[in-house]
């Protein structure tokens, strides 16, 4: 797979419409193979739970937009921000660029690994955008 074509965002709406959340997903392709993610919406906030691309697809600014997606529709959908966390540094520096700013970092977290908690407001594009 040289690239990814379209991305599909959609809404789960099989919750009880008490649940005061609707989850998210974004995936492209094919299962573990492609760049997705997962999320869930609660309170007008979007609550990024995993971003992955395939180590093979890295680098070619998938995850940025499987991200940037994500956040177009939870936009649509009523939230204000973005909430993410991530134990890489590198994907930390990344998250900057696209317009989170961290809230919280746990040093040490687990390991050699600090925890950064990043958010993000949407519909604002992120500043030298």
């Amino acid at each position: 797979m040289s690239s990814v074509t379209e991305l599909c965002a959609t809404v789960d709406r099989s919750r009880p419409t008490a649940t005061p959340g609707q989850s998210l997903a974004c995936c492209a392709g094919v299962a573990k193979s492609s760049p997705g993610q997962r999320a869930e919406t609660e309170y007008e906030r979007l609550f990024v739970q995993y971003l992955w691309v395939t180590s093979s697809l890295r680098g070619q600014g998938l995850g940025s937009h499987a991200l940037t997606r994500l956040e177009e529709t939870a936009h649509r959908e009523g939230c204000r921000d973005s909430l993410i966390e991530t134990l890489d540094e590198r994907v930390f520096r990344l998250y900057v660029r696209l317009g989170y700013r961290e809230l919280a970092l746990v040093k040490g977290y687990v390991g050699p690994f600090n925890r950064h908690i990043l958010l993000k407001p949407l519909g604002v594009w992120p500043s030298g955008a």
